[in-house]
């Protein structure tokens, strides 16, 4: 059985439910204003993201990730 992300299921959830991630991904520069909307968003994502970018998008967003990064 192959591994589910996290972080790709949530980022998917987002995309589905656009209100937030869409908000986000303006105020971090990472979609163009003149493209603003669904497509512009799953393009985001299409080009395949840094974990670390998908990571901030998420926390931008409002959720706790802290779980999920190794403890020291």
């Amino acid at each position: 059985m192959a591994k589910k992300s996290i972080i790709d299921n949530l980022i998917k959830y987002e995309l589905n439910h656009l209100t937030d991630i869409l908000n986000v991904l303006l105020e971090l520069n990472l979609i163009d204003e003149a493209y603003l909307g669904e497509s512009a968003a799953w393009c985001w994502y299409e080009n395949e993201p840094s974990e670390a970018e998908k990571i901030m998008v998420l926390e931008k967003i409002g959720y706790d990730l802290s779980v999920l990064k190794p403890k020291k």
